[in-house]
């Protein structure tokens, strides 16, 4: 019955949540937990339970940077902001290249980090900027590097002295 699929998220939920707690729980990780137990660490209020999962991680970062106090901005609808976090290697889970675009985004959203881009493929290449010194090395995507003629080292047939 309805009841009882309720009660089992619940309990599902409950339980995710230990594991998180016991694993230390910490904020960044808060994308592991289920829709539910997010709902639940973000005051369990109506303005959370419409949120997308980047907007529940986001609203449950925010209410736990709050001390688990809810925060509210002044027309009393959505949750405050979240504190930055630094994305590192090990608040990150070892595939999140693999990791859908709203995967990406919830994962950003636990460490206070809106991406600038839409696709999986700009939202990863944001996060590897980030592990590589806040973007002061910028990694190139394989797509980007257009083939020998764009390289530096290219030098026409006419002028190798080595060509045949």
């Amino acid at each position: 019955s309805r009841a009882r699929d309720e009660r089992s998220e619940q309990t599902d939920a409950a339980q995710a949540r230990a594991v998180w707690e016991a694993a230390g729980g910490s904020t960044s990780t808060l994308w592991m937990l289920p829709d539910d137990a997010l709902v639940d660490l973000a005051g369990g209020g109506d303005d959370v339970r419409g949120l997308d999962r980047a907007g529940l991680v986001a609203a449950a970062a925010a209410a736990r940077d709050a001390g688990g106090r809810r925060l509210l901005t002044e027309d009393g609808g959505s949750p405050g902001k979240v504190k930055r976090r630094k994305l590192n290697r090990t608040s990150l889970p070892s595939d999140y290249a693999r990791r859908s675009a709203a995967e990406l985004r919830a994962i950003c959203a636990a460490h206070g980090f809106e991406p600038a881009g839409a696709t999986r493929d700009a939202i990863v290449h944001e996060i590897d900027n980030e592990l590589t010194n806040d973007g002061a090395y910028e990694m190139p995507l394989l797509l980007e590097r257009g083939g020998a003629e764009q390289d530096g080292d290219f030098v026409p047939d006419d002028t190798n002295p080595f060509a045949s």
